[in-house]
């Protein structure tokens, strides 16, 4: 009985553990996008969204880098510029550049998606039944809005399971200037 209860727990922990899709963070964001295009969205970009609210764990930089894995890095300062360019095809090149020096560089796998360039899911699954169960995942879309901003809707979502659950879901949009 004791073996069937714990089943059913591990099945409830994998059927809660939803995925994250590019649908659901276009409705997650009001902005209006403007048509795509690789000239508006490639260019130079402060670290920080327009609000200037500064957070290690929510920058250009971060949030970009969190697609491409789940280690922790440098977030960048306030003050750093962050290089995006998409080569219209599948790859976006993030460059973090502070005080001149460039100080970390990713390749991102992309899509586009209508108006919107979607950064491909970056998904770590390990379910050993009974034993241990993780779940972690992040996406991110951006895209320009009328106003020559870049927008960028982002989620990530994490579960932990091993006699007991745990879980954490964060979702926001940032707005960032381009700086040329």
């Amino acid at each position: 009985m004791t073996q069937l209860k714990l089943a059913a727990i591990f099945l409830v922990a994998a059927a809660f553990t939803g995925c994250i899709t590019t649908s659901e963070l276009i409705r997650q964001n009001t902005a209006v996008p403007e048509t795509f295009s690789v000239s508006l969205l490639n260019g130079r970009y402060k670290n920080v969204d327009t609000a200037n609210t500064y957070s290690s764990y929510s920058t250009l930089w971060s949030d970009l880098y969190f697609c491409k894995t789940f280690k922790n890095t440098t977030s960048g300062s306030a003050e750093a510029i962050v290089v995006l360019d998409y080569d219209n095809d599948k790859e976006l090149k993030v460059t973090l550049v502070e005080d001149s020096i460039v100080v970390n560089q990713i390749e991102l796998k992309v899509k586009r998606h209508g108006d919107y360039l979607s950064v491909r899911r970056h998904l770590l699954l390990i379910p050993i039944p009974f034993v241990w169960y993780r779940h972690h995942e992040a996406k991110m879309i951006l895209f320009n809005d009328q106003s020559g901003f870049m927008q960028i809707a982002f989620a990530r979502s994490q579960f932990v399971w091993t006699l007991m659950g745990a879980s954490l879901d964060a979702k926001h949009n940032s707005v960032y200037d381009q700086l040329d």
